[in-house]
Formats: structure tokens, sequence, C-alpha cells
């Protein structure tokens, strides 16, 4: 019966340590929103987004937001996301909100609107208050 036991304890210290490595490759390697960190800082004229299924509801305004992506204490990198949220909703009040540094990219985003870093009314993520 010990045996059993340790065996199982093993089998779930190896699925945590393999989640763990795949977690750690995903933030390093594929981060989709530190990608678009990187290229905005490569290049201020860089799309954020502009395809997805996250799109502005109405009475929204979209907000350009760098934020840390860290997991506990640990801080990994930068990222840069597109956030949804009321067109009342003040630059401090939602950079507070997701411990971030936002600027407004629209006031009034529309579906075919082809310019700014969020198009197209796309966004990653929607802040409620």
């Amino acid at each position: 019966m010990i045996g059993a036991i340790s065996r199982s304890i093993a089998i779930a210290v190896l699925t945590l340590a393999v989640w763990g490595l795949g977690q750690i490759t995903y933030i390093v390697a594929i981060c989709p929103p530190h990608r678009a960190w990187m290229r905005a800082h490569a290049d201020a004229s860089t799309v954020v987004l502009d395809s997805g299924e996250g799109v502005a509801r109405p009475g929204d305004a979209i907000f350009v937001c760098e934020t840390p992506h860290h997991i506990g204490p640990i801080l990994w990198h930068e990222d840069l996301g597109c956030f949804c949220a009321p067109e009342t909703v003040t630059v401090e009040r939602l950079s507070q909100s997701v411990n971030g540094s936002c600027t407004v990219d629209k006031p009034f985003p529309r579906r075919d609107d082809a310019w700014g870093a969020c198009r197209h009314a796309r966004c990653n993520h929607h802040e409620n208050f």
C-alpha cells in the first residue's frame, strides 16, 4: 500500500512539473500579449490587435494597457493588450484596476475602423465597472 501511495505522489509531482514547464515555455516563448509589447516598442505604429473574438460592446471605449505578466511574486515580462471598458471610465481608474499603464485608443470603436492599435473594435479583455 505504501508503494502505491508513493507512486501516486511521484506521478502527481511529475504532472505538476510538466505543467509548470509548459507554463514557463508559454510565458517565455509564445505569450501573444508580450509579442505585441515587443512589436510596439520596436515600431510605435504597430497594431496590437486586429482580430479575435472579443469585440467592444455598445457604450464601450477601447484602451491600450501595458501590464506586468507575473505568476505569484515572479515578474516575467510586460504585456500589451486592448481592454474594453465603459466609455465613462477614466484612464486612471482602468490603469489602477489592471495594475498597469493605459491610454485611450478609441473612445467610440466601430467594427469597420482600420486605424489605431486596436482595430475593428477588437479587445482582449472586457472590464466591468
